[in-house]
């Protein structure tokens, strides 16, 4: 896979407002302060990626976390589709920031889409040669994977609710079937 090439968001100060812009207004990015955000960008590199193209592949060890602003992602591994990200804002490789693992999946451009790449690595480098910016990147992180958590915890919630619910109306089922039954009985005897 040949190396995507970008725009660096540090000489660019009208797309880093854009990707601002764009980003703070998104579910993950609402908890954290523009000002952070935008330390963090500036690191970025702005991509315009065509339909078809691949921006992680599984088994790859990269630090690269992408956050996009516009089109729509495709997530698969192996031949199974796992989920289509299209929401601006919406994270691709968030696991390169606290793991070294291999990726788990494959994702590819589907439909031309604008993103911002920044490599966790400035966390493992930052952390001796610049500690502010370290915490920055971190913190930027951390609202991002609290954030996910809560809606993972909504939707385990709305999940154990519809299992609730399933369980009631089964067991009312059993019961009617019951009546029913012994109705039948009562008229045929």
């Amino acid at each position: 896979m040949s190396v995507l090439r970008g725009k660096e968001l540090a000489k660019n100060p009208e797309l880093l407002e854009h990707a601002l812009g764009v980003l703070i207004e998104a579910r993950y990015f609402q908890t954290m302060t523009a000002d952070i955000l935008r330390e963090v960008l500036r690191e970025g590199t702005y991509l315009k990626v065509p339909k078809g193209r691949s921006i992680i592949s599984e088994a790859q060890t990269d630090d690269d976390v992408y956050f996009l602003l516009d089109g729509s992602l495709a997530v698969s591994s192996g031949s199974k589709f796992i989920l289509r990200l299209n929401t601006p804002g919406d994270i691709a490789g968030e696991f390169a920031v606290v793991s070294s693992t291999p990726r788990s999946a494959d994702v590819v451009a589907e439909s031309d889409a604008e993103l911002v790449r920044i490599s966790s690595s400035i966390v493992k480098k930052a952390q001796t040669d610049d500690p502010v910016r370290a915490v920055q990147f971190l913190t930027v992180f951390g609202h991002i994977m609290a954030a996910k958590l809560r809606e993972t915890s909504q939707r385990a919630k709305l999940y154990e609710d519809a299992v609730m619910e399933a369980r009631e109306i089964a067991s009312s089922h059993a019961e009617l079937e019951s009546e029913i039954d012994d109705k039948l009985q009562e008229i045929l005897l």
